[in-house]
Protein backbone atom coordinates (compact mmCIF):
# COMPACT_ATOMS: atom_id res chain seq x y z
CA UNK A 1 0.00 0.00 0.00
CA UNK A 2 1.28 3.44 -0.78
CA UNK A 3 -1.22 5.28 1.41
CA UNK A 4 -2.21 4.14 4.92
CA UNK A 5 -4.54 5.46 7.59
CA UNK A 6 -4.56 5.30 11.36
CA UNK A 7 -6.91 6.54 14.08
CA UNK A 8 -5.89 8.84 16.92
CA UNK A 9 -7.07 7.29 20.19
CA UNK A 10 -6.48 10.44 22.24
CA UNK A 11 -5.95 14.13 21.53
CA UNK A 12 -2.35 14.53 20.44
CA UNK A 13 -0.01 16.57 18.29
CA UNK A 14 1.59 15.37 15.08
CA UNK A 15 4.29 17.42 13.41
CA UNK A 16 3.20 20.53 15.30
CA UNK A 17 -0.46 20.12 14.32
CA UNK A 18 -3.22 19.28 16.81
CA UNK A 19 -4.86 15.93 16.15
CA UNK A 20 -8.11 15.33 18.05
CA UNK A 21 -9.12 11.88 19.28
CA UNK A 22 -10.97 10.02 16.53
CA UNK A 23 -9.15 11.80 13.69
CA UNK A 24 -7.99 9.60 10.84
CA UNK A 25 -4.64 10.83 9.55
CA UNK A 26 -3.26 9.41 6.30
CA UNK A 27 0.42 8.80 5.66
CA UNK A 28 2.45 7.49 2.79
CA UNK A 29 5.14 4.83 3.20
CA UNK A 30 6.14 5.75 -0.37
CA UNK A 31 6.93 9.30 0.76
CA UNK A 32 8.56 8.12 4.01
CA UNK A 33 10.90 5.80 2.07
CA UNK A 34 12.01 8.77 -0.06
CA UNK A 35 12.53 11.23 2.80
CA UNK A 36 16.20 12.36 2.84
CA UNK A 37 15.92 12.99 6.59
CA UNK A 38 15.32 9.25 7.02
CA UNK A 39 17.35 7.73 4.16
CA UNK A 40 20.50 9.39 2.82
CA UNK A 41 20.21 9.56 -0.97
CA UNK A 42 16.76 7.95 -1.01
CA UNK A 43 16.55 7.76 -4.83
CA UNK A 44 19.99 6.14 -5.12
CA UNK A 45 20.30 2.36 -5.46
CA UNK A 46 22.29 1.43 -2.35
CA UNK A 47 21.95 -2.19 -1.19
CA UNK A 48 24.46 -1.49 1.59
CA UNK A 49 21.90 0.71 3.35
CA UNK A 50 20.50 -2.55 4.78
CA UNK A 51 23.72 -3.61 6.52
CA UNK A 52 22.94 -4.11 10.23
CA UNK A 53 25.07 -1.28 11.64
CA UNK A 54 23.53 1.20 9.18
CA UNK A 55 19.96 0.07 9.92
CA UNK A 56 20.38 0.72 13.66
CA UNK A 57 20.92 4.43 12.99
CA UNK A 58 17.31 4.73 11.77
CA UNK A 59 14.04 4.22 13.55
CA UNK A 60 13.03 0.55 13.28
CA UNK A 61 9.81 1.52 11.50
CA UNK A 62 11.48 3.75 8.90
CA UNK A 63 11.05 1.12 6.16
CA UNK A 64 7.52 -0.28 6.16
CA UNK A 65 6.72 -1.81 2.77
CA UNK A 66 4.18 -4.11 4.45
CA UNK A 67 2.71 -1.66 6.96
CA UNK A 68 3.39 -1.77 10.67
CA UNK A 69 1.80 -2.57 13.99
CA UNK A 70 -1.51 -4.40 14.24
CA UNK A 71 -2.25 -3.89 10.53
CA UNK A 72 1.05 -5.25 9.26
CA UNK A 73 0.64 -7.68 6.35
CA UNK A 74 0.62 -11.25 7.64
CA UNK A 75 2.51 -12.40 4.53
CA UNK A 76 5.44 -9.97 4.82
CA UNK A 77 8.11 -12.54 5.73
CA UNK A 78 6.92 -14.90 3.01
CA UNK A 79 6.87 -12.11 0.41
CA UNK A 80 10.45 -11.06 1.22
CA UNK A 81 11.70 -14.67 1.14
CA UNK A 82 9.89 -15.32 -2.15
CA UNK A 83 11.29 -12.15 -3.72
CA UNK A 84 14.86 -13.05 -2.66
CA UNK A 85 14.52 -16.56 -4.07
CA UNK A 86 13.07 -15.31 -7.36
CA UNK A 87 15.81 -12.71 -7.70
CA UNK A 88 18.53 -15.29 -6.96
CA UNK A 89 17.17 -17.69 -9.59
CA UNK A 90 16.79 -14.97 -12.22
CA UNK A 91 20.20 -13.40 -11.58
CA UNK A 92 21.93 -16.77 -11.66
CA UNK A 93 20.99 -17.21 -15.30
CA UNK A 94 20.53 -13.64 -16.53
CA UNK A 95 22.21 -10.25 -16.30
CA UNK A 96 19.51 -7.66 -15.68
CA UNK A 97 19.95 -4.07 -16.74
CA UNK A 98 17.72 -1.08 -17.33
CA UNK A 99 16.90 -0.26 -20.92
CA UNK A 100 18.38 3.15 -21.74
CA UNK A 101 16.12 6.08 -22.38
CA UNK A 102 13.78 6.51 -19.51
CA UNK A 103 13.33 6.24 -15.81
CA UNK A 104 10.36 4.51 -14.22
CA UNK A 105 7.66 6.68 -12.70
CA UNK A 106 5.40 5.71 -9.80
CA UNK A 107 1.96 4.42 -10.75
CA UNK A 108 -0.39 4.62 -7.76
CA UNK A 109 -2.85 1.73 -7.69
CA UNK A 110 -3.84 -0.49 -4.77
CA UNK A 111 -0.10 -1.09 -4.46
CA UNK A 112 2.42 1.37 -5.86
CA UNK A 113 4.24 -0.01 -8.89
CA UNK A 114 6.65 1.35 -11.50
CA UNK A 115 5.38 2.54 -14.84
CA UNK A 116 7.70 2.78 -17.79
CA UNK A 117 10.37 0.50 -16.31
CA UNK A 118 11.90 -1.58 -19.05
CA UNK A 119 14.56 -4.18 -18.43
CA UNK A 120 16.89 -6.06 -20.72
CA UNK A 121 17.85 -9.64 -19.85
CA UNK A 122 21.12 -10.99 -21.23
CA UNK A 123 21.81 -14.70 -20.76
CA UNK A 124 24.89 -15.18 -18.58
CA UNK A 125 27.83 -16.79 -20.34
CA UNK A 126 30.15 -16.72 -17.32
CA UNK A 127 28.59 -19.75 -15.63
CA UNK A 128 30.56 -22.85 -14.70
CA UNK A 129 30.39 -25.81 -17.18
CA UNK A 130 28.49 -27.93 -14.62
CA UNK A 131 25.81 -25.27 -14.40
CA UNK A 132 25.56 -25.12 -18.19
CA UNK A 133 24.91 -28.86 -18.22
CA UNK A 134 22.19 -28.43 -15.62
CA UNK A 135 24.21 -30.06 -12.83
CA UNK A 136 24.48 -27.86 -9.77
CA UNK A 137 27.14 -28.26 -7.09
CA UNK A 138 25.95 -30.49 -4.27
CA UNK A 139 23.37 -32.32 -6.39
Amino acid sequence: MWLLSRAALVDTELGGHPLPAGAGPLFSPYALHRDPDVFAGPERFDPDRWIEDRIERRHREAFIPFGAGARRCVGDAFALAEAQMALAVICRRWRVRARPGGAPAPLPRMAMRPQGARLVLDRRTDRAPAEEAGVLPGE
